[in-house]
């Protein structure tokens, strides 16, 4: 069985400074790193011997994303302020990929755009909260739902090019607009289509559709 000790340490979570973040990387990094030896090691192995190591990777993988997660939740905490967002009024809801349902909202100032990207699972259930959310408060304001029920999107839809054709070059057209540089675990710049809304990745000069994850750093680029 492979050493997987270093992988994730058990100490309670470091402070959430500058020097925690970096503590955070280092942790993501080495139970990345460990969770790729172990998939490596299991693919050496026959039955029955893989099915144990096997597990262990699943854990070691689970244990990642955990680093991950605490990652982001880090980096949301060096801003040290709650960001207040309305529904974007001409894309409020995106699904880009199969697995993924992207709700997008925007700063009152339209100085930044937040993001929240859902599990087809997920997407229903806080849908479903919604929804059940908005029957209570509109029935302790004696309203009606009906009139506040248009078809949503309002207006424009972006995601129609405006030639009306059924492709959209975002980058032939000149319709990206730059959004920022990633922070870890990202690389390189981020950037979005002002005409469809989709995101993606520029890297070495060259633009990559943000789903394909380009822009992601490797273990080793954390070390």
């Amino acid at each position: 069985m492979p050493d997987s000790s270093h992988a994730a340490p058990t100490d309670p979570q470091p402070s959430r400074g500058t020097a925690g973040l970096l503590t955070l990387i280092e942790a993501y990094a080495n139970a990345r790193a460990a969770a790729d030896i172990c998939h490596d090691l299991a693919r050496t192995l026959s039955d029955p011997d893989r099915d144990p190591v096997e597990a262990e990777a699943a854990q070691l993988e689970t244990d990642a994303t955990a680093r991950h997660a605490e990652i982001m939740s880090a980096l949301d905490d060096l801003t040290g302020t709650t960001l207040q967002a309305v529904p974007d009024p001409h894309l409020p809801v995106c699904t880009w990929r199969a697995d993924v349902v992207e709700i997008r909202a925007v700063i009152p100032d339209g100085s930044r755009d937040v993001r929240v990207r859902y599990t087809p699972a997920q997407s229903i259930a806080a849908g479903a909260a919604l929804i059940a959310c908005g029957v209570a408060a509109d029935i302790r304001t004696g309203g009606t739902l009906g009139p506040i029920l248009p078809p949503f999107p309002t207006g424009q839809d972006r995601t129609a090019p405006a030639d009306g054709s059924l492709t959209h070059d975002c980058e032939a057209a000149g319709t990206l607009k730059f959004a920022g540089i990633y922070g870890a675990p990202g690389v390189g710049q981020a950037w979005d289509c002002t005409a469809c809304g989709r995101n993606w990745a520029r890297l070495g000069g060259q633009f990559y559709p943000a789903e394909q994850g380009v822009h992601i750093l490797t273990p080793a680029d954390c070390i």
